[in-house]
Order: structure tokens, then sequence, then C-alpha cells
């Protein structure tokens, strides 16, 4: 049942990705470039001038076409030892700028999916999750700036593992490697946000086993440190050279406030970000926002969702028998979704017999 089953779950993974495909599509079949805003005039040159020196087996540490000269290695856009970069070694940058961007869709989706299947969403559910995350506005506009965009693609999946509690060695390491690449992608806002997310979700951990045992929530929070602090040290080789600039740099000093201030939001912006008016107002961020009616509708009709589920759920990952504590609380739901459902809504008794008998699991 599993095997068979396995198949149709990956190919509706992979069709949340479809938004994002044929956003690319020009890119990936007609040799075409992503281009617009910062792409065509900023991480073209950047990505490609770090490829160049990689293909010349030299070591980035100095850009002289960069202004007057730029440290490369300190510069986390540049992204030279960021796995994804190797998609500029190709000979058509456009189809390399595709397959980058849809690398990072590809990531959210992951996240996204993993997150809501164990928050025991069903399949359909965290299809449309992931795919509402992967081709909202937000994630096109975010799109358009590489360095951003990659750090915001590992957000679900480091959130979804913090949320488990860290319980194995695993899903400790693969928190440190979804840590250590987010920073490496360049976007020191994105990584340090993701990282506070992170803290609230591993301090708010789903319990780990059917009975609601979990760990204390300061191991929990120690395991999410270590992991992260694994993480950061993976990324060393970016995150130490930033800081030596940061240190040294004259553009450490605060901006004036005209300069500060210019392209902040004021309530027609706000406006905007709700569909109501098509004028961005000194920012193009907050229209970009918009979900549109389908997605609330559905975000709408969670909060409509029985408790059902999550009891059937719970009987049917546990093939072996319920504890009795366990059983204890399925009984006190099982009471609660009885009062409020209908005589036609009864609980389905083939999940129920699958499990030991009642008076077994009590002695």
């Amino acid at each position: 049942m599993v095997a068979r089953r396995s198949v149709p779950s990956g190919i509706l993974a992979a069709a949340a990705l479809l938004p994002a495909v044929l956003w690319l599509l020009p890119a990936l079949v007609q040799r075409q470039a992503p281009s617009f805003r910062d792409a065509g005039d900023f991480f073209f040159p950047v990505k490609l001038h770090t490829a160049d020196r990689l293909r010349a087996l030299q070591l980035p540490l100095w850009n002289p076409l960069s202004g007057m000269g730029e440290p490369w290695l300190a510069n986390g856009q540049s992204g030279v030892f960021y796995p994804p970069t190797l998609f500029f070694l190709l000979p058509s940058p456009g189809l390399a700028a595709a397959l980058y961007l849809l690398f990072h869709f590809t990531v959210a989706v992951w996240g996204a999916r993993r997150f809501l299947k164990e928050e025991a969403v069903s399949e359909a559910g965290a299809l449309f999750g992931a795919a509402t995350l992967a081709g909202c506005g937000f994630a096109a506009s975010l799109a358009l700036y590489w360095n951003h965009f990659g750090a915001w693609a590992y957000l679900p999946g480091i959130v979804s593992l913090a949320r488990s509690g860290l319980t194995t060695r695993g899903s400790r390491l693969a928190l440190a490697a979804l840590v250590g690449l987010q920073a490496m992608a360049g976007s020191p806002e994105f990584s340090a946000a993701t990282l506070a997310v992170g803290l609230l979700f591993a301090w708010r951990a789903r319990p780990a086993s059917p009975d609601g045992w979990q760990a204390p929530a300061g191991r929990r929070l120690r395991r999410y440190a270590g992991a992260a602090a694994l993480g950061m040290a993976l990324a060393g080789w970016v995150l130490l050279p930033a800081a030596e600039l940061a240190l040294h740099s004259d553009r450490a000093s605060a901006l004036a406030p005209a300069e500060r201030d210019r392209g902040s939001a004021g309530a027609p912006a706000l406006s905007s970000a709700l569909g109501i008016s098509p004028d961005p107002s000194a920012t193009s961020y907050l229209p970009s926002l918009y979900l549109g009616p389908l997605a609330l509708l559905a975000a709408c009709a969670a909060f409509a969702e029985k408790e059902r589920r999550r009891l059937v759920a719970l009987l049917h990952d546990s093939p072996e028998g319920l504890s009795p504590a366990a059983l204890r609380t399925v009984l006190r739901v099982g009471k609660r979704v009885s009062n409020t459902c209908s005589s036609s809504q009864t609980m389905p008794r083939a999940r129920i017999s699958s499990t030991r008998p009642i008076s077994n699991q009590m002695k």
C-alpha cells in the first residue's frame, strides 16, 4: 500500500511547482533570461563574474570591476561557495538563472509541504498550501532579488524541523545544513528573522510521541541552538569576511533621515496590499502580498475542520496500539467530537478496530 501511494504523492508534490515552472518556462525552453529589475543589472553580473573566476580555477577574493574594487568573498550575494551558484557554470546564463530560481522554489515547496503534513493536514491540503506559497505574489516578487529569495526559500523547512522538536541526530544535522545554506544565500535579514521564528517553533514544539510526551523546553532550545550554531559554522567562509568588512567599512554609519525614509509605506500603500488600490505609493513590495480570494477562502475553511482528522491520524499512525495515556486522550477527544457532530457523522470504526483490544491496553 505504501509503495503504491508514494508515486501519486510525489507527483502531487511536484505539481505545487507548476506556477514557478510556468513563470520560468521562457528561460527553460526558449533560452530567454529572467532579467526584470535587479536581476538584469545586478545579479547576473555578480553571478557570472563569480562563475568566470571559478571556471578559471581562481578564488575570487577581490572584484576589481565593482566600483573601485570590492572584497568579493565578503559579499554574500556573490555566493562563491554557495552550491546553487554552480548552475552559472552552464553555457546558457538564462537557463542557469532559471534553474537557480527553480531550485529555491523546490526547497520552499518541500518545506511547506513537510510542515503542513506534520501538522496533520491532508495530502490535498498540503499540496494546496505549498502551491499557494510558491505561487503567491510575494514569492514572485521576491524572486527578483536572488539573495533574499534564496534565503526565504529555506524558512519553511527550518521552521518544520524546529517544530519537530529535533529529537533525532538526523533532524539536527538537517537543520544545521538548512541554516548554513540560508546564510550562504546572502541575506542576513532573512537569516536573522528565520532564526528568531525557528526559536519560537522549537519552544512550542510538537509532541514527539502519541501520548503527548516531549522533551523539556530547555533541552529543545539547546538542541536548536546547537544545530543553528553548526549551520553558522558551515557558512563561516562568508560570515567571517563579511563581519570583518562591516567592522572596517565606512558605510557602517547611519543614513540621513531624508535618505533613510525614502520609499516608506503610507496609508495608500496599505490599501494596495489589500488589492483595493493599484497605486503602490512609493513601494512595490506591499502589493505583492495580495493572495486573492481562493487562498483566503481555503484558509478560512481550515477553521471549519472538525477534530476528527487528528483522532483518525493518531489511530492510523499507531498500528501496534496506543498506550493507556494516549487511549484516554483518544476517548476524551472522541466524546467531545461526538457531542459536536451530528448523528450521521460518527467516527469510522475501521480505524479503531486495527488497534489492539481496549481490554489488553488497560491491563
